[in-house]
């Protein structure tokens, strides 16, 4: 059974080990710190058996959320985490316009945020750097 709960200090050196196995430009624990203390921070982790599988990352800023990351453990990809955590933050954050950025090439993350109300309202010509390929950046919203 998948759990949802705020992100706290203790989860910090968990999600910035999850973060460089998944992502190339991650974000180190230090950077994870500043934003955790930040008073504009909202985060959650996913939970099964009591292990954080997943996170979700973003600032409240003037009535919009920003996703500034979000990241499933490859052991527990496509099993709900990422969409319970998407819904715990719309939930808590339903009169906010939600947005994030989403490389082109990573469809499963497309489709995650199509199918929980997010549209693309505008894209970042090569945003994303992967050694010597680039990807466009889909800007999205929900609300």
């Amino acid at each position: 059974m998948i759990t949802v709960e705020a992100i706290s200090n203790h989860a910090l050196p968990v999600i910035a080990e999850l973060e460089v196995d998944l992502f190339e430009s991650a974000l180190k624990l230090p950077a994870l710190q500043n934003l955790f203390r930040g008073t504009a921070f909202v985060g959650y982790v996913s939970l099964e058996d009591q292990k954080i599988c997943g996170y979700l990352l973003a600032q409240r800023v003037q009535g919009h959320v920003e996703i500034l990351s979000l990241g499933i453990a490859r052991t527990h990809q496509r099993r709900g985490h990422g969409s319970e955590l998407l819904a715990m933050l719309i939930a808590d954050s339903y009169d906010f316009k939600l947005f994030l950025e989403v490389a082109t090439d990573n469809k499963a993350a497309l489709n995650l945020y199509r199918k929980n109300g997010f549209a693309e309202v505008g894209r970042r010509l090569e945003y994303y750097r992967r050694g010597c390929e680039s990807s466009d950046a889909v800007v999205m919203q929900r609300g």
